[in-house]
C-alpha cells in the first residue's frame, strides 16, 4: 500500500501567510498570543480595526477597551490618531494628562472594589440607634459608623438627614452637622470633629506601621455652608501618629467631589485585631491644640486638622455635611459620577454595622421563668459581634407576659454569659411580677454595644 502524504502544517511560531496588505496587521503566534506584526507598521491599527473608548483623546495613552498585552504597537508610541493601544516606556505626564488618559481607559468597574472598602455605612444609610435624632453628647454616635467628638461652648447636632434633592445623586442620606449654639473664637483645645473608628481586621492589608506601608484613597462628597479648608486626618489607635490632608470648600452648599490619597505609615504602631486599627477624622473646627504642626505629611501625635482650618462652629447658619465617604487601598478612587456604583448595598452595609452595635438581635429561648422579679434570656448575635457587647435597657425598654399580662419596665441588666455569637443574660423588672410567668423582650428592649 502506497504510503500517504499529507501537506505539511505551518508550527505555530510561524507566520501565516497572509499577503502583506497595507493597513492590514498580519500576527504571529507564539502559543498564547498574537506578538508580532507584519505587513504595514505604520498603519497596523487602522480607524476600524479595534473600537475605541475615546475616539479623540488628550494625550496619548490606552484608548481601547481591549487593552491587553497582546495588542502593544511594538514601535510606534506617539501615534496621533488616537490608535495607541498600549505605552510601555514612562512618559512622563501631567497630573491633569494623567487624569484625561485615565478616563479614555476602559478598566475593571470600581463597583467591583466595593466590598475593598474599608469605611462603615459610607453611605450614612445606617443609624440603628437614634434614627434622625443625632447627638449633641461629646463621643457618642450620631449614626452607625459616626461619633460626634467636640469641646468647647458650642452646641453641634449631629444626625442622619436625608439628602436635599440634586445635592448628592445617588446618596439619599448625609452626615449633618448643625449648631444650635455658635462659637466665634475656639480655644486651644477647643474642637469639633467627627470620628470614623475603623477596625484592625479592615485595615491590616496596608501594613502600615512597615517597610511595606501601602497607600490609602479616601473619596467623599461635602456640601458644607461655611467655605475654605477642612481637614481629613488619619490617625492610629493609639493617638501618636497622624496625617491631616486638606480639601477646600470651594461653592457655599455646593456639592463637590473630595478625593485624598494617604501614602502609608513605615513607622508608628498599627493595630490588626479588632481593636481600632484607623481612625479617620472629618474635622469641622479645631483650636491650636488639636492642629497638626504641618499637612500632608506624617507626624507624632495625635491631631484633628492641617494649618488653616475653618472654624466651622463660628454661626448658627453653618452646616457641615457630608456622604458617599468611601476608603480604598491603593491610590486610585472612582470617578464624582460612578462613586454611588462603590457603595455596598443597604442589606450588607447593615450586616457589616450589626458587628458593632445591636438591638434585641435573634431571640432563642425567649420564654423565661420569673422568680424574684428576675427573667433570664438567651440572645444569639446575627452576625457575631466585634468583642464581648455592653448591655443597657433601651429608652423604651420594656417586656411582655402572656397575653393578657400588663407589661414591664427593665430596671437594670445583667450578663450571666456573653460569646461573641450570643449572650445569655437576667433582667430585673418593675413592678412586682407573679413568678413563673412566661415573658418575652419588646421590640425595643436591649442595646447591645461592641463599637469601638
Amino acid at each position: 500500500m502506497a504510503a500517504l502524504n499529507f501537506p505539511t502544517l505551518p508550527t505555530l511560531n510561524q507566520q501565516y501567510p497572509v499577503p502583506a496588505i497595507p493597513g492590514v496587521p498580519v500576527y504571529t503566534w507564539d502559543g498564547e498570543k498574537w506578538t508580532t506584526y507584519g505587513a504595514s507598521i505604520t498603519n497596523a491599527f487602522p480607524a476600524t480595526a479595534l473600537p475605541l473608548m475615546d475616539a479623540t483623546p488628550a494625550v496619548v495613552g490606552i484608548t481601547s477597551k481591549y487593552a491587553r498585552e497582546d495588542h502593544v504597537h511594538p514601535t510606534d508610541t506617539t501615534r496621533a490618531d488616537a490608535t495607541t493601544v498600549l505605552v510601555k516606556s514612562p512618559q512622563g505626564l501631567t497630573p491633569t494628562e494623567q487624569t484625561d488618559v485615565r478616563k479614555n481607559v476602559y478598566a475593571a468597574p470600581f463597583d467591583a472594589l466595593a466590598y475593598s472598602g474599608m469605611q462603615i455605612n459610607g453611605s450614612m444609610e445606617v443609624s440603628q440607634e437614634r434614627g434622625t435624632s443625632g447627638t449633641s453628647t461629646d463621643f457618642t454616635y450620631a449614626l452607625d459608623g459616626w461619633k460626634l467628638s467636640k469641646n468647647g461652648t458650642m452646641v453641634p447636632t449631629a444626625v442622619q438627614q436625608p439628602s436635599p434633592a440634586g445635592v448628592f445623586p445617588g446618596f439619599p442620606n448625609m452626615l449633618y452637622v448643625v449648631f444650635g449654639t455658635a462659637q466665634a473664637s475656639l480655644g486651644t483645645n477647643d474642637v469639633i470633629s467627627m470620628f470614623h473608628p475603623i477596625e484592625g481586621y479592615r485595615v491590616a492589608r496596608l501594613a502600615w506601621g512597615t517597610a511595606n506601608a501601602q497607600s490609602i484613597t479616601i473619596a467623599f462628597w461635602s456640601s458644607h455652608v461655611k467655605t475654605g479648608l477642612y481637614s481629613v486626618t488619619a490617625r492610629n489607635g493609639a493617638n501618636n501618629r497622624s496625617y491631616s490632608a486638606t480639601y477646600t470648600q470651594a461653592a457655599s452648599s455646593v456639592s463637590q467631589y473630595n478625593v485624598i490619597t494617604i501614602p502609608g505609615d513605615t513607622s508608628g504602631t498599627w493595630t490588626v485585631d479588632n481593636s481600632i486599627g484607623l481612625m479617620l477624622i472629618f474635622c469641622v473646627g479645631a483650636g491650636t491644640g488639636y492642629i497638626a504642626p504641618s499637612a500632608n505629611t506624617w507626624v507624632a501625635g495625635g491631631y484633628h486638622a492641617a494649618p488653616g482650618q475653618v472654624n466651622g462652629a463660628d454661626s448658627t447658619s453653618n452646616a457641615f455635611r457630608i456622604t458617599g465617604v468611601v476608603v480604598l487601598p491603593g491610590i486610585e478612587a472612582p470617578s464624582a459620577a460612578r462613586s454611588p456604583l462603590i457603595m455596598r448595598p443597604y442589606d450588607q452595609e447593615l450586616l457589616t454595622c450589626r458587628r458593632y452595635w445591636q438591638r434585641n438581635p435573634s431571640l432563642m429561648g425567649h420564654v423565661a421563668e420569673l422568680a424574684n422579679n428576675v427573667c433570664y434570656f438567651t440572645m444569639q448575635h446575627a452576625p457575631p459581634m466585634r468583642t464581648y457587647p455592653t448591655l443597657t435597657p433601651a429608652a423604651t425598654a420594656g417586656m411582655v407576659g402572656r397575653p393578657g399580662v400588663a407589661g414591664y419596665d427593665i430596671s437594670s441588666v445583667s450578663v450571666v454569659n456573653t460569646e461573641l455569637g450570643g449572650t445569655y443574660f437576667s433582667v430585673i423588672i418593675t413592678p412586682a411580677a407573679l413568678a413563673n410567668v412566661p415573658a418575652s423582650l419588646t421590640q425595643n428592649a436591649i442595646n447591645f454595644d461592641a463599637r469601638l
